[in-house]
């Protein structure tokens, strides 16, 4: 198989994330807790961009005509249903899904639980903001002696790109410190430093894949 196809398939398979369960035939469990009626400003404390970095997973809860939402990436999100002041249950699962805020932890943190088991734990952050010349830095060829290819990053419109064989893959789209998203495959590129502080290369992270390791030329 060729090595652009492997590399494809790498960005392309995607995998099961902190086991959350697509909205199909939901049943509600016995004891569902009840609904409650939360002001705007207390709703509002829910919303944010969360991270967890033992799952590489970035989430956003945010406010809609007077609902909650769980964003997971594009065409993928579910409602929140506020049942205590700091607790919200997701919509539309086939088990209870069920988030747990810490507002009095800075940064906030949410633990997420499915039929009471916590899976995953992130916290709230707010994106870094690169300057033009900052992003200068991350531009250039990497290359995978696993999947012997090399990637291109480029700057487009003050944007970072990446390329396979002159082929556009995604922008990257920055989360925190030398961390970036591949938007169009939920995907996760960690940059890394070598001992002069510039950059030496990046791991690429998704899902249960981790920690292929793409080093600057």
């Amino acid at each position: 198989m060729a090595t652009d196809q492997i590399a494809d398939i790498v960005l392309k398979d995607k995998l099961i994330e902190e086991k959350e369960i697509a909205p199909e035939k939901p049943s509600a469990p016995n004891n569902e807790p009840l609904p409650v009626k939360l002001t705007t400003p207390e709703m509002e404390k829910f919303c944010g961009l969360y991270w967890s970095d033992a799952g590489n997973l970035n989430r956003k809860i945010y406010l809609k005509e007077g609902s909650l939402f769980y964003w997971r990436g594009e065409q993928s999100e579910s409602k929140l249903i506020p049942v205590s002041k700091n607790e919200l249950i997701m919509e539309g699962q086939p088990i209870e899904v069920k988030l747990i805020f810490d507002f009095g932890h800075k940064p906030k943190t949410v633990s997420i639980l499915q039929n009471g088991n916590c899976t995953s734990v992130l916290k709230n952050y707010k994106p870094v903001v690169y300057t033009l010349k900052d992003l200068n830095k991350f531009a250039g060829n990497y290359y995978s002696e696993e999947l012997d290819v090399v990637y291109k990053v480029k700057i487009e419109a003050d944007k970072l790109v990446l390329f396979l064989r002159d082929k556009r893959i995604a922008e990257l789209k920055v989360l925190v410190q030398n961390l970036f998203n591949l938007v169009e495959w939920d995907t996760n590129l960690k940059f890394y430093l070598d001992k002069t502080h510039n950059i030496a290369g990046f791991k690429l992270e998704q899902g249960e894949i981790k920690n292929i390791d793409f080093i600057k030329q």
